[in-house]
């Protein structure tokens, strides 16, 4: 107990100790500013607030959600809220629990997103197949032959037996 008192009688010393001088530059020195985290892309501030409103829609909570695909409670109310991705088959699978089909929530965070940064279109160099599965995901139907814009075709392979 006395070895305690004396710690602490010394630590108070050595505070009192210090020239006022560095203790105002000390108390002076603006704080450091925290680590800059990366800006989060806006779709995921978009899907968020779609995946929010379906579940407020149907009177689930965050536990109920994040229970049903095997999420926890604070990684879906990041994703509520923009600050963490999501994997493609998790959306799907909260959108069926809310019992809505992924495509007309992913047609629902695209206008949002669309509403934000009018730019955003499907990606021209992705495979006609890839492009076929996204769109067909924004119009609810499993293809969509006819394209806006459609992708390149596909590069030909020479074979090796081919004559020259």
């Amino acid at each position: 107990m006395i070895h305690t008192v004396n710690v602490a009688n010394k630590v108070c010393a050595i505070d009192n100790m210090v020239p006022p001088f560095i203790h105002n530059l000390v108390l002076s020195s603006p704080p450091r500013a925290a680590a800059a985290t990366p800006a989060m892309p806006p779709i995921y501030g978009a899907m968020g607030r779609v995946l929010r409103d379906a579940r407020e829609q149907v009177g689930r909570t965050q536990e109920d959600v994040a229970r049903a695909v095997s999420l926890t409670r604070t990684s879906l109310t990041n994703i509520e809220k923009g600050r963490q991705k999501l994997l493609l088959h998790t959306f799907a699978d909260i959108a069926k629990f809310l019992g809505h089909s992924p495509g007309a929530l992913l047609a629902q965070i695209l206008t949002k997103e669309a509403e934000q940064s009018p730019s955003l279109t499907i990606p021209t160099n992705l495979s006609r197949k890839a492009h076929d599965q996204i769109s067909g995901m924004i119009d609810g139907s499993p293809e969509r032959p006819n394209h806006a814009t459609p992708p390149p075709p596909p590069h030909s392979r020479k074979s090796r037996n081919a004559p020259r």
